[in-house]
């Protein structure tokens, strides 16, 4: 699974043959230039294509993004009771449910910023548990983002649907990142989104702008 937010990036994507295109909040700083993916509006996400705090809300929403945005699936972020509910009530309307837990990005103010999550056996138990509980509510995937190798692994065996890791190690069923951290491109000093250390970046499109222009001015 790779982010892309454009046709160009959905091309590339495709032309790949990537199973899953992620159309995510990540849009909110490495195309926005957001320092968090908190800024992000639902009609935002649309033009690119948040669910809210009620179960009614977030049957609406999810149905908007598949009508309005030509998605197959919605992502889903959290694992608390509440989300749990929210997520079993939009499949039980039809619409197909990733369900996304560990680091979750539109909860970084309370998780203390962009950290590992379940560093510590009472954590570790929760994510899985939060984990075991989307899976019941239909989930038919589910993301690990930001926890330790083996506690990823230890879920992924757990669960019958795949799991897609995003710095979860190796175990989990597939792999996600972001195409703007693949190829380079958040570089910039002054921005506060950094590529992760466990991305692999395959191109450094920055630098080869900066080759483009010292080609010229020194021709």
């Amino acid at each position: 699974m790779v982010t892309a937010y454009d046709y160009p990036s959905a091309v590339h994507v495709d032309e790949a043959g990537i199973d899953i295109l992620l159309v995510g909040d990540s849009v909110a700083m490495v195309v926005h230039g957001h320092d968090t993916t908190l800024p992000i509006t639902m009609e935002e996400m649309l033009v690119h294509c948040s669910y809210e705090t009620g179960v009614r809300d977030a049957v609406i929403s999810a149905t908007r993004m598949l009508k309005e945005g030509g998605m197959d699936a919605v992502k889903l972020e959290g694992g608390s009771p509440a989300r749990v509910e929210a997520a079993r009530a939009i499949v039980e309307t039809g619409v197909a449910v990733m369900g996304h837990v560990g680091l979750t990005p539109q909860s970084i103010s309370a998780l203390g910023g962009f950290r590992p999550q379940a560093q510590v056996a009472e954590e570790a138990l929760g994510v899985l548990a939060q984990a075991q509980a989307l899976q019941r509510a239909g989930c038919f995937a589910l993301v690990l983002e930001c926890v330790p190798g083996p506690i990823a692994a230890a879920i992924t065996a757990s669960l019958t649907i795949p799991t897609i890791g995003i710095g979860a190690g190796p175990a989990t069923s597939g792999q996600v990142l972001v195409y703007h951290d693949l190829l380079g491109m958040m570089s910039h000093p002054h921005h506060a989104k950094v590529t992760p250390k466990f991305c692999k970046q395959y191109a450094h499109v920055g630098q080869a702008i900066q080759a483009h222009k010292l080609r010229l001015t020194q021709s």
